[in-house]
């Protein structure tokens, strides 16, 4: 498996403990597991200017010292869910929702729901950034609150659109995204862990990526 990554970041090889400019990125064959915004996995790293490959096995802790705002803008974001969607907040006392969403070609972006009569003109969101992310805080919407956003496109046309990192959503064939609280969500999934424990499973994967 390969796959490419163009990106220029820092990171810290959690071997050698040195800071390292990435400057490209080919990954020849891995496991990834994303953890405490830990990457590890085997690859070619190249570095400019000299573009010597070098194979090696590294554990790279990614800076996650900049704001969510900033890794999302930058692609280099492991965990956007968290911050684009909806979400329940408290803001200077006030219990509510906080909606964000990326929308880089919309001249306006308003949340439109059951909790106000779906009034495209009642919720405008604001642009927080030139890289066209959204944001709104409506107080007092309940969990389960039907919503989507109203886009207009650079032709003045407003189209409705489902939130893309919604966490619920309505059953077909209605199609709107609904607010939901994860946290604290109780699994109820210690019989399949138990089988899986119980089995052996050996899978083949071949897969070529250009």
């Amino acid at each position: 498996m390969t796959i490419f990554f163009g990106t220029i970041f820092t990171a810290t090889d959690n071997i050698s403990g040195k800071p390292t400019k990435i400057i490209y990125i080919k990954i020849v064959f891995t496991t990834c597991i994303f953890g405490e915004n830990i990457l590890y996995y085997t690859c070619i790293i190249e570095e400019l200017p000299t573009i010597a490959e070098k194979r090696v096995t590294m554990a790279f802790k990614i800076n996650d010292e900049r704001a969510p705002l900033d890794q999302f803008l930058q692609g280099e974001s492991v965990r956007a869910y968290e911050f684009l969607g909806s979400h329940f907040v408290n803001w200077d006392g006030r219990q509510g929702v906080v909606f964000r969403v990326w929308a880089p070609n919309a001249l306006s972006v308003s949340v439109v729901g059951d909790f106000n009569d779906w009034n495209n003109d009642a919720n405008f969101m604001y642009k927080i950034s030139d890289g066209g992310v959204w944001e709104l805080f409506i107080e007092g919407i309940p969990e389960f609150a039907c919503y989507k956003y109203c886009v207009e496109t650079p032709w003045h046309e407003r189209r409705l659109k489902t939130d893309p990192y919604a966490f619920h959503c309505q059953t077909r064939p209605d199609n709107a995204s609904r607010v939901y609280e994860i946290n604290g969500y109780e699994w109820h999934d210690e019989k399949w862990y138990d089988y899986k424990k119980s089995i052996r499973t050996r899978i083949c994967l071949s897969m070529f990526t250009r």
